[in-house]
């Protein structure tokens, strides 16, 4: 492992306590501002080091401080106008993930987020579009029978009318429990408890799909620091319940092993391999895991994981699939939003895909069928990660 990995782990773990960093002189400075910038947390580095930075970066990692505070306050503003724009229209809604987790954070500032979750009720979601549309917002996309990414002045908000929505990693426990919402929702805030348990499934599935960075890892360390109102019984009792024990007892270690902080929980300390090569494979991800190129197999690999049946069907089946795609699909990609209400449309959207490709706008079809044939020794490879996870049995 790099020191300049173990040393970036120190700087988020001394601003999780608060404590001030001190300089090491063999690290290679450019690593460390890599990995704050793929992590979205140039901000705190600057914060922890500002008294010894290399004179050359300090004033680029100044300026990303100053951006991080100006757009939190931004957006600050922004959901105060949604709460009161709301509330006068009598539109029942919550904040999830990000917005709450940032008050737990020794600055609030510095917990960098893309998009805020705005929850409401199916029956509510015209309602609530109308809303943003009449505060100015601009939808940016859509996916059908799922969120709708509106923006403001740069500032993202995604509309949900579900916590977890049908997707294959989706377990039906999962979806019973979380869409069930709004029992846990007490004046117009979620019950810590249940949003901490949402964010470790919220992590399963990232880490299922495309792949999550160490800041997702940092709002549970935080929540676990700092959230004194955590019911760790209940917590407890609902991990095993929604077949999420081990994959959390297995994030706690880990978080354990980084930071320090230690979960209220039994856990077992994963081992030091895993350790290791869980924290390449986290730092090399980048926040939402689209900075490391080996997880854009994930998705095929889900599908032939759970597929019945043999490899070879599920190959030729998957690339009927990607040539063909349905118009769902294709409706939540902006090339066919002429699709809308004309599904017949379908055969001249396959056909546009196609001229796509061939102008490289979208991916290629050698790209999409080189993930659908993973040899199998990649494949066992990621069975064998996920189940160290605690992912799969």
């Amino acid at each position: 492992m790099k020191c300049e990995d173990t040393y970036f782990i120190q700087l988020l773990s001394d601003f999780l306590y608060e404590r001030k960093s001190v300089s090491q002189i063999d690290v290679e400075w450019t690593r460390i501002l890599a990995l704050a910038k793929m992590h979205q947390v140039e901000g705190i580095l600057f914060y922890q080091c500002k008294e010894f930075l290399p004179a050359h970066l300090a004033s680029h990692l100044k300026n990303q401080f100053v951006s991080t505070l100006y757009c939190y306050k931004n957006r600050k503003l922004l959901i105060k106008k949604i709460d009161e724009f709301f509330t006068i229209n009598s539109i029942p809604y919550f904040w999830i993930k990000g917005i709450n987790v940032a008050q737990y954070f020794p600055q609030p500032a510095l917990r960098t987020m893309g998009d805020s979750d705005l929850v409401v009720h199916e029956s509510d979601k015209i309602r609530a579009e109308k809303a943003l549309m009449d505060l100015g917002f601009s939808r940016k996309y859509e996916f059908t029978g799922k969120e709708r990414g509106f923006s403001f002045n740069h500032i993202g908000i995604e509309l949900h009318h579900k916590l977890v929505y049908e997707e294959i990693v989706s377990l039906s426990v999962h979806k019973d429990f979380f869409n069930d919402c709004w029992q846990y929702i007490n004046d117009g805030k979620p019950d810590s408890s249940f949003e901490f348990l949402f964010l470790i499934v919220h992590l399963r599935k990232h880490m299922l799909n495309e792949g999550v960075g160490i800041r997702q890892f940092l709002d549970i360390a935080v929540l676990i620091k700092n959230n004194k109102s955590l019911n760790w019984n209940w917590i407890s009792e609902k991990l095993q319940k929604l077949r999420l024990q081990s994959f959390a007892e297995t994030c706690f270690g880990m978080i354990d092993y980084w930071f320090g902080i230690q979960a209220p929980i039994k856990y077992v300390m994963p081992n030091c391999e895993f350790q290791k090569k869980a924290l390449e494979k986290i730092l090399s991800n980048g926040v939402f895991g689209f900075d490391n190129s080996f997880n854009k197999s994930n998705g095929v690999l889900n599908e032939m994981r759970l597929f019945k049946g043999p490899v070879l069907l599920f190959r030729l089946s998957a690339i009927i699939r990607r040539s063909f795609p349905g118009y769902e699909y294709l409706l939540a990609g902006e090339p066919y939003r002429f699709l809308r209400g004309r599904p017949w449309l379908l055969p001249v959207a396959w056909g546009y895909r196609f001229y796509l490709m061939r102008l490289g706008k979208t991916n290629s079809a050698s790209k999409i069928f080189d993930r659908i044939m993973t040899k199998k020794d990649v494949i066992n490879a990621r069975e064998n990660e996920l189940r160290q996870w605690g992912l799969i049995d």
